[in-house]
């Protein structure tokens, strides 16, 4: 019986285990889903799928899925990339394959089930599977990984915060001093500044207190080397006078062609980009150094966006009385992290002897397997979560904050509210909860100047609001009996988080002086 954490990135998924002899996590190594080892290079299983029969649920992942989609090109059953639209509870495009719907979940859920049936087929029995999730992922998504426990997964589910993890990976003695984590991988930036403290909540005399990990600060923004890729592309065919859509059809090949410029570029001061364009028997070549590349970073403002997750943290760091000279290690994970640009950005924001980047694949999936093990995890929301109602005024829904990002869990009192009924003989009284993320969006100008980091920064802050519960019986707080009519306070109605991160709710009404329930769990939060 083995306890597995699997680390699902944007381009790259790890899974590890805890070796039972020696109590240390290791990662693991499957033959056909990882790519060929490369030397200093971890084990690693590409984020793809390849649906051989979408009907019957025939799937095939990683390397596997890559180097049959290669050969076979039809694009619309070689899936990668798609864990974005998963944590942001966005559709996008879902083809229709051999009748069923490929949605980004259908296809998350194939991709895990296809790498564990993978690992079971070895001869691994899974007795826990520890899941990783960024710190801007969505409820849903959050909600979708626990419904795979059930669904398809066949095993017991924790989830962590993959920042919290990577710290954990790097850091794993304890220590009193902050660190700042810095997870940049396909698909998102996360930061975090986390403390991993020896004491910090009082035990019972005389009873051994688990060290904790308390998380001081969270930022994260939607950039990721996907977003590089990109960039990289489409500077790629304006040289080439060509369109996105006129390459269409070639559009997984030269997305994989940017990819690797780009990580050339992180070893070499050039690297060519060379496609052999079908349409015209023509062969398209650039070259680009790494000035050119990181030219093309900095008109996509991602030195700014950068310096603005920084900020964020920072700044939640203050709230605790911290400098960023208090920080004693900047870890940097994830694949985009090994690009000289972010390396030389967090160079001149800190002392280079506090960067360590030695594990930037491997650490959230190893640091995922110590949470329950030695570790204490104390952390608060990074999503807001509200009320929705009807603003008359504006003649539109919006949302009254219920907690704010940054409230710290089990909350110590609860938040009430007194409701009405808004019609003559209402029956019941519909609640929809919304979680609320609030970002700034960086406008302005980071630069580098004979050596320095030059900063113009101009912030404007942006709301999203995802409902959570705005579903059938699911909106229905309470029924009244007898029904309620305008004017007259009908229900108190208690919120409040517990120290497993679920919200809670107790209702009372006010015309028998009676609880219709207490501590009902609703939502499982972020």
């Amino acid at each position: 019986m083995t306890r597995v954490a699997l680390d699902l990135g944007t381009c790259n998924t790890v899974l590890a285990r805890l070796n039972a002899r020696t109590g240390e996590a290791e990662t693991i190594r499957l033959q056909e889903l990882s790519t060929p080892p490369l030397d200093g290079q971890p084990p690693l299983i590409p984020t793809a799928l390849w649906v051989q029969d979408a009907a019957k649920g025939d799937c095939l992942a990683g390397n596997l899925a890559l180097q049959t989609g290669h050969a076979c090109h039809p694009q619309q059953r070689l899936h990668r990339h798609f864990k974005r639209n998963l944590m942001a509870d966005a559709p996008g495009f879902s083809p229709t394959v051999d009748g069923v719907e490929l949605t980004a979940r259908w296809i998350g859920e194939q991709f895990l089930h296809a790498t564990l049936q993978t690992l079971r087929a070895t001869g691994e029995t899974v007795s826990e599977l520890v899941l990783t999730v960024p710190v801007n992922a969505f409820e849903t998504y959050t909600q979708w990984l626990k419904n795979l426990n059930q669904a398809a997964l066949g095993c017991p589910v924790r989830l962590l915060d993959e920042s919290t993890a990577a710290a954990l990976g790097y850091a794993v003695t304890t220590t009193d001093e902050p660190i700042l984590v810095v997870d940049f991988g396909g698909g998102t930036l996360d930061i975090s500044l986390v403390r991993l403290a020896r004491h910090s909540k009082q035990g019972v005399s005389g009873s051994h207190v688990p060290p904790c990990a308390q998380v001081l600060g969270k930022a994260a923004a939607w950039l990721g080397g996907d977003d590089i890729d990109q960039w990289l592309l489409n500077d790629f065919l304006r040289a080439h006078d060509a369109s996105e859509h006129e390459l269409a059809r070639d559009r997984g090949r030269l997305e994989l062609l940017a990819e690797r410029v780009k990580i050339q570029l992180s070893d070499s001061q050039e690297a060519d980009f060379v496609y052999f364009n079908p349409e015209h028997s023509s062969v398209w070549r650039k070259t680009y150094t790494r000035d050119e590349f990181e030219q093309i970073l900095e008109s996509h403002h991602f030195y700014v966006r950068l310096q603005s997750a920084l900020d964020q943290v920072l700044r939640q760091g203050d709230s605790h009385g911290l400098t960023r000279h208090d920080i004693s290690h900047v870890l940097l994970i994830g694949g985009t992290s090994l690009i000289p640009a972010v390396s030389k950005f967090f160079r001149m924001a800190f002392p280079r002897d506090r960067l360590r980047n030695e594990k930037p694949f491997e650490a959230v999936a190893h640091g995922a397997l110590l949470i329950d093990q030695r570790i204490q995890l104390d952390d608060f929301l990074h999503h807001g979560y509200g009320i929705r109602y009807w603003d008359p005024h504006r003649r539109a829904h919006d949302y009254e904050e219920l907690f704010a990002p940054g409230t710290r869990y089990p909350t110590p009192t609860p938040v009430s509210l007194t409701l009405r009924a808004s019609r003559p003989k209402q029956k019941a009284i519909e609640l929809i909860i919304g979680e609320i993320e609030t970002t700034p969006e960086p406008l302005g100008e980071v630069f580098f100047s004979e050596g320095t980091l030059i900063r113009q920064p101009l912030a404007r802050t942006t709301s999203r609001i995802v409902p959570l519960n705005d579903k059938g019986e699911a909106r229905t707080l309470a029924t009244l009996d007898p029904p309620g009519h305008p004017g007259m306070d009908r229900l108190q109605v208690d919120f409040y988080v517990d120290e497993n991160k679920h919200l809670r709710l107790s209702v009372k009404d006010l015309l028998s002086n009676s609880y219709l329930f207490e501590g009902r769990t609703i939502l499982q939060l972020r």
